[in-house]
């Protein structure tokens, strides 16, 4: 266990030697644990009274365990209370950084994962661009969505972020579809890749002001827009609207 200064602040556990793929590393006893039912229609949730957030799911159902665990055994909160680090240890800061080199360890960790992870890789991959969209870090939060893109099911065919467009790509689509059997993407496709698409049209439009290559990744989300063609699409997202030039 180790301050995490280079982080935002906090404690973490720390590898001090290289992890190989599926190592077992930690076992322990949850202090609280639960489950929710999705077949179960009811909805939860508490009110966190340091953030003045409304916690919803899990984390509300946990925290709600947590007390009550602690309300039936008073000893029990010196479990909870040896997880503060004290006040020689600065909080985690409202955004965290990210270390260098990180793409390439989520692609070293989720290396060889099968078919049926792919979703669950792709979900550490937006995890990962939230961290460089709040730093305005938009080379790299345009890599993470570029390559995020195979686990919901399409190759990349122009992974290019900066210079001159061949004539021969320059109205070419950027996308186009993968086989990949036994994974989620079939059934989340048709909404995530679009707005991934649309996400990188907007980068290159507004942050860069490359409108060559924002035109052909917006083309590359209405190819991909299930169902009614352009007039379908520019009715669910008119914001893009004015735009349709780029077509």
């Amino acid at each position: 266990v180790a301050s995490l200064s280079s982080r935002g602040g906090g404690r973490g556990i720390v590898a001090k030697r290289d992890i190989k793929f599926g190592e077992l590393l930690v076992v322990s006893k949850a202090f609280a644990f639960c489950a929710l039912d999705p077949a179960n229609p009811e909805v939860y949730a508490a009110i966190n009274l340091i953030t003045n957030i409304v916690d919803s799911g899990f984390r509300a159902v946990v925290a709600i365990r947590v007390a009550e665990l602690i309300a039936g055994n008073p000893r029990a909160v010196d479990a909870i209370n040896q997880l503060y680090a004290g006040p020689a240890n600065e909080p985690p800061s409202q955004f965290s950084t990210v270390p260098s080199g990180k793409i390439k360890k989520l692609e070293e960790t989720y290396e060889g994962y099968a078919d049926a992870d792919r979703y669950a890789t792709y979900k550490a991959y937006r995890a990962l661009l939230k961290l460089y969209k709040t730093n305005s870090d938009h080379v790299n939060a345009l890599q993470v969505i570029i390559k995020s893109l195979k686990y919901v099911g399409l190759e990349v065919t122009d992974t290019s972020i900066r210079g001159h467009l061949a004539p021969s790509v320059h109205s070419a689509l950027p996308i186009k579809l993968l086989a990949t059997a036994g994974s989620e993407t079939g059934s989340r496709l048709g909404h995530t890749a679009v707005d991934d698409c649309i996400a990188i049209h907007n980068i290159f439009g507004g942050e860069f002001d490359d409108m060559s290559r924002a035109a052909k990744w917006l083309k590359g989300a209405v190819w991909l827009h299930y169902g009614g063609g352009q007039d379908l699409f520019w009715e669910r997202y008119p914001h893009l609207s004015h735009h349709r030039d780029l077509l």
